[in-house]
């Protein structure tokens, strides 16, 4: 039960106290002499109602440029604890038992609401109704649903119904919404070959890159060129038909060279077949014995073995001999290397 009221800068009351005895407690008075701003001021501190106070706000709390220069407030006792509901210029709180406790917009801490142990039927304005004598049969209803706790039923059931309709509608848009997509999807079907397609574009980007830089360098090659082309340079018609002469004469060495090398082959075979000597009395004498002489028939065929071995040396020495002829014929009249006349492949010093 509370035991006191003070009120501080509240309307019409600057620093007013209350002493309330157990039991009931009345006010009376003439009109305007602060009745109902005594229950403003208890349902401030109770409710945190009105939330703009500048309505409560009496005129000794303003200065001369109409601002808060002093604190307005509600101190209330009840059994050995004390509660304070204060606004200042700065601060907006409630201090219980010497514990801060802020009042932040609408909130009413959950401390506050155990100490009052108050609702909104225990607070009733000066021109409020009878208490239920003046509702309907519903609203009466609904105040003892509420009384034994049945609103809360009532409020999960109408909370359960909206948000299942809301969810149903969600539904119902979602399964739209998905459909929309679905079709916004088909038109997107090509993506996968564009991908395709941006792989080929990135090489063909990474090649047109290496030609990019393959023309930047004959661009500055033709213009290096072109710069080279306005200087004036000696004529060289003349060196670069004694360079084709000279690749000429190289090239007619070169054979004569590969000449001279058969040549001397051929000289080394012809020297080698000069120094052997060939003497044929013996096979002749054979011969004449062969014709006056009766042999057996091993001798005979061992003398016809040297007759045939006689024949064949003798083809080779004429085969030779020819070759020696035509080999001489093709043979240069001027040594190449010193330049000296030349009989029989060999060079001849004048005198």
């Amino acid at each position: 039960m509370i035991k006191s009221l003070e009120i501080k800068n509240i309307q019409s009351h600057k620093d007013s106290r209350l002493e309330l005895s157990p039991g009931i407690n009345a006010l009376i008075g003439s009109s305007n002499n602060g009745k109902s701003a005594i229950l403003r001021a208890l349902n401030w501190a109770v409710n945190n109602r009105p939330l703009g106070v500048e309505v409560l706000l009496s005129n000794w709390a303003y200065d001369s440029k109409g601002k808060q220069n002093e604190e307005m407030s509600v101190t209330v006792e009840k059994g050995n604890s004390t509660l304070i509901r204060r606004k200042t210029k700065s601060e907006n709180e409630y201090v219980i038992d010497g514990e801060v406790l802020e009042a932040i917009k609408t909130d009413v801490p959950d401390e506050v609401r155990k100490f009052f142990m108050l609702s909104e039927t225990n607070m009733q304005k000066q021109q409020d109704a009878p208490f239920l004598l003046s509702l309907s049969s519903g609203k009466i209803a609904e105040y003892f649903n509420r009384i034994v706790r049945l609103d809360i039923i009532d409020r999960v059931l109408s909370n359960a119904e909206s948000s299942r309709r809301k969810m149903k509608n969600q539904l119902e848009s979602s399964e739209s919404q998905e459909k929309k997509l679905e079709k916004e999807l088909e038109k997107f079907e090509w993506i996968d070959s564009v991908e395709k397609l941006i792989e080929k574009i990135k090489i063909l980007n990474s090649k047109s890159e290496e030609l990019s830089e393959i023309k930047e360098d004959l661009e500055e090659s033709i213009e290096k060129f072109e710069a080279a082309s306005k200087e004036k340079y000696p004529d060289f018609k003349k060196e670069f038909k004694l360079i084709s002469q000279i690749d000429e004469i190289n090239e007619e060495n070169r054979e004569m060279s590969r000449s001279i090398e058969d040549l001397d082959f051929q000289i080394e075979k012809l020297e080698e077949v000069s120094k052997k000597s060939f003497d044929f009395s013996k096979e002749k004498k054979i011969i004449e014995a062969i014709e006056n002489i009766n042999m057996d028939r091993s001798e005979i065929e061992k003398l016809e073995e040297d007759i045939e071995r006689f024949e064949a040396s003798e083809k080779r020495i004429l085969g030779c001999t020819e070759n020696i002829k035509e080999l001489t014929k093709q043979l240069p009249s001027i040594c190449p290397f010193c330049g000296a006349k030349m009989k029989d492949g060999k060079c001849v010093e004048e005198n």
